[in-house]
């Protein structure tokens, strides 16, 4: 019989990788698939640009349409080198952002947000005059694999590329969760459908009420907290602005440095920790 007076045996938590632990993490992770995957995605195209030092220049998005659909985000940031993706990309929870507020991203599960929605995607690294192509799937276990499928040479600009099939009855998802996911970006992407930047009705230091007739994007009459690119929704205007704004065609988005409010791991809500909750007050 041990006793409480020797050394205590102890074993840290471990997490068993199968395919339960992969569908529970990317297929239960999102909530709304088609834009989660748009915002992870576009996300990290921002943040590749921030760290080539270009975050003016717009990225790339394809919208999925019955003609072509196709979805897909370029960017033309720094890339990745071949390593980086064997290793580094294909890894959960790894992230070369999580020490830096200038970036978006931190929790190394955007770039895998892909798997919410499809079994399998494209990827396309764009470096040194050399494109490289990679195949990112889930194997006979539902295990997420990636395939490095070949190198051409090629003239194109640097940059990484995710691209995937989408169903042709989602098109039309695809295009409204586009215009909900642009509606946060103060750089929207170059992109194959047309859209109306939101008209600003006023204005503060760190706030702006956008005026919109887009009912069907359901932001009239709502907050946001504003933290990079990404608008997390919040319920209680009473300490934020005027609440005369609610229920009109308005909605109020506060902005805050990115690392102001810790957030959900889907990114689709903040997450109410302490902190996050005296920002919000």
């Amino acid at each position: 019989i041990s006793t409480l007076g020797g050394d205590l045996e102890t074993q840290e938590f471990t997490v068993q990788v199968d395919d339960k632990a992969f569908s529970l993490l990317f297929d239960g992770l999102y909530s709304d698939k088609e834009q989660s995957v748009i915002r992870e995605l576009s996300s990290n195209a921002l943040d590749a640009h921030v760290a080539a030092g270009v975050p003016e220049k717009p990225f790339t998005v394809i919208i999925p349409t019955y003609l072509n659909p196709v979805f897909s985000v370029r960017d033309y940031g720094i890339s990745l080198d071949h390593d980086d993706v064997m290793h580094m990309y294909s890894t959960v929870f790894q992230s070369s952002k999580q020490q830096s507020n200038d970036m978006v991203g931190c929790f190394g599960l955007g770039s895998k947000s892909p798997f919410a929605y499809t079994d399998s995607f494209t990827a396309y690294a764009y470096k040194d005059g050399v494109k490289r192509t990679y195949l990112v799937g889930l194997n006979a276990k539902r295990v997420p694999t990636i395939t490095f499928l070949g190198a051409e040479d090629s003239t194109e600009p640097t940059g990484f590329e995710v691209s995937f099939p989408v169903k042709d009855h989602d098109c039309t998802k695809f295009e409204t969760a586009a215009r909900r996911v642009f509606a946060g970006f103060d750089v929207a992407p170059e992109t194959n459908i047309t859209y109306d930047a939101p008209t600003v009705a006023l204005s503060g230091e760190n706030w702006t009420i956008y005026r919109t007739t887009d009912h069907q994007y359901g932001f009239t009459g709502k907050a946001y907290i504003r933290q990079g690119c990404v608008l997390y929704p919040i319920d209680d205007l009473r300490n934020v602005l005027e609440v005369s704004y609610r229920g009109t065609d308005c909605y109020i988005v506060i902005d805050v440095p990115i690392g102001t409010v810790e957030v959900s791991a889907s990114r689709e809500s903040l997450s109410m920790d302490d902190r996050t909750e005296r920002e919000v007050q």
